[in-house]
């Protein structure tokens, strides 16, 4: 059960039932590949598709529903480059670099007593188009500008 305050109302919402229908795995090329000074982590054209039923109430009870939710994801790939190395011959150090995430069909389909549930599909849809290829396109930078730093100080924290 998760409590959400949205200032004019409340939301409690609650997710049972996750079930993966199915995963398909097309990786066409190896998944860790060792090359010069970095290791190279790939994973190509994994399909999924899961379900979860919900429930969700406002309060005051302007809305409510409960159903069921798919979620088709098709064609995800994720490419990253990751190297360690030494400094000052004692300090080790991670680097991220060639970050790439991509995924061809992300659908939502929700299926409720609710016409709400229509709305929230159409929406969650059109979000996620929106947004997907801006994401995309920074997934790479946020992570190396937000992880490396936090995995560099992780690492610089274990007594040598």
């Amino acid at each position: 059960m998760l409590d959400i305050d949205l200032g004019i109302m409340k939301l409690a919402t609650n997710i049972t039932q996750l079930a993966f229908n199915y995963t398909e795995y097309s990786q066409q090329t190896p998944m860790v590949q060792l090359r010069d000074g970095y290791v190279q982590f790939e994973i190509n054209d994994v399909s999924a598709n899961f379900g979860f039923d919900y429930e969700y109430i406002t309060d005051p009870p302007y809305l409510a529903d409960i159903g069921d939710t798919q979620v088709d994801m098709k064609h995800y790939d994720l490419k990253a480059n990751i190297s360690t190395f030494y400094h000052d011959d004692h300090d080790v150090y991670f680097n991220m670099s060639g970050v790439s995430l991509g995924v061809d069909r992300f659908h939502i389909d929700m299926e409720g007593y609710s016409d709400f549930s229509l709305v929230l599909s159409k929406l969650f849809n059109d979000v996620v188009y929106l947004i997907s290829s801006k994401v995309q396109a920074t997934i790479g930078s946020a992570l190396n500008d937000k992880l490396v730093p936090l995995i560099n100080k992780v690492i610089d924290s274990i007594p040598s």
